[in-house]
């Protein structure tokens, strides 16, 4: 018989060392991991405190105008628009004098975006008729 001792005293050591470096390896690649996506990450992150400081800085200047609206809102200027048309001036696109281009005057989305504006607040808006001439819109929204 042939001693092999000493072979397996060697695959043993060998063993143990392998573990050793694959642990050693393990542990330094999650640490290479975490501070490379920290590095990474900051962009990010600076975008997102930038973010959200501009929209608390934002939020007053949002509140104000609805805080004057919130009462109730008149205007009475222009021509006035025609009962004809008076149905259908929140529709999108629409204009009532079909001369007018985009170069002229619209698009013909203003009311459109401010009745969706109004509904989004749980408001209305309307169009009334202002004798002699003109028109008043009231938009409401609930305080």
């Amino acid at each position: 018989m042939v001693n092999v001792d000493s072979e397996q005293n060697l695959i043993s050591n060998f063993k143990r060392i392998i573990i050793l470096c694959s642990t050693i390896f393990i542990m330094l690649s999650i640490t290479a991991s975490y501070i490379l996506s920290r590095k990474m990450m900051k962009p990010i992150i600076r975008s997102w405190d930038k973010q959200v400081e501009f929209v608390e800085n934002a939020s007053h200047e949002l509140r104000t105008p609805l805080t004057i609206i919130q009462n109730k809102l008149e205007l009475d200027t222009g021509i006035g628009i025609s009962e004809e048309a008076l149905p259908r001036i929140f529709d999108r696109f629409y204009r009532e004098d079909r001369a007018r281009s985009r170069e002229s005057g619209g698009s013909g989305l203003g009311l459109s975006i401010a009745q969706w504006i109004a509904g989004s607040h749980h408001g209305t808006i309307q169009a009334l008729h202002n004798q002699p001439k003109g028109m008043i819109f009231r938009v409401k929204l609930p305080k």
